[in-house]
């Protein structure tokens, strides 16, 4: 019995411990025994920087390679595509890089954290143009023109479209809840896959919009 009071003991003494450790620390300050990823400890974006107008607009600006790699490549393809024709090339080191070749990711990676804490001036400002276009989350259209989808155009189009929707497996349609509907008619649909394809990347959004909203 004498032994048992003192394990007794020695346990009060050692959980005591911790919960005065606990104490001291305070809940906010207690150190982690888990290790949480980079993009966890993110850093708001400086007051009248370009990163913060941005914020402010609802558009989302890319992470690093390590958590957003893929998407990056989406927008690279982005810029290759449109830079030139929007007079929206970047220069690094002086020189304007029109092509992939002269720019790679993590070029522009890097570009994009030291231009986004540039100030604000305005919307026309080309530097805040460049940012809004080749730093930010890509949209469901910037993955259809990766991938060479273009949205079903005209009247006729859409109408085809309609046919092709009714007499498709109904498992394969898009769900009645994110369609809003279940009757489905040319501007319905064309409604939802130009507002749909102008959101945030989602796989299963995107296969419905390939499957019904593109000429494939």
């Amino acid at each position: 019995m004498v032994f048992n009071k003192k394990v007794f003991g020695l346990v009060s003494l050692v959980t005591g411990g911790i919960a005065t450790v606990a104490s001291l620390w305070g809940n906010d300050l207690m150190p982690s025994l888990e290790s949480k990823p980079d993009n966890e400890s993110i850093v708001p974006a400086k007051a009248g920087s370009i990163a913060s107008k941005l914020q402010s607009q609802g558009v989302k600006l890319l992470g690093g390679l390590n958590t957003d790699f893929k998407k990056w490549e989406v927008i690279m393809a982005k810029y290759e595509k449109h830079a030139s024709s929007k007079d929206l090339l970047i220069t690094l080191n002086g020189e304007q890089t029109p092509r992939w070749n002269n720019l790679n990711i993590e070029d522009l990676s890097k570009w994009c954290n030291e231009k986004s804490e540039s100030d604000y001036e305005d919307d026309q400002n080309r530097t805040f143009k460049q940012v809004k276009e080749f730093c930010s989350v890509p949209t469901t259209k910037d993955y259809l023109e990766r991938d060479k989808k273009t949205l079903i155009s005209g009247d006729n189009g859409w109408a085809n479209a309609v046919r092709k929707y009714t007499d498709a497996v109904k498992t394969t349609r898009i769900t009645v809840a994110e369609l809003g509907t279940n009757i489905v008619e040319p501007k319905v649909l064309e409604g939802w896959c130009t507002k749909s394809s102008e959101g945030e990347y989602e796989q299963q959004k995107y296969e419905w919009i390939v499957k019904f909203c593109t000429d494939q």
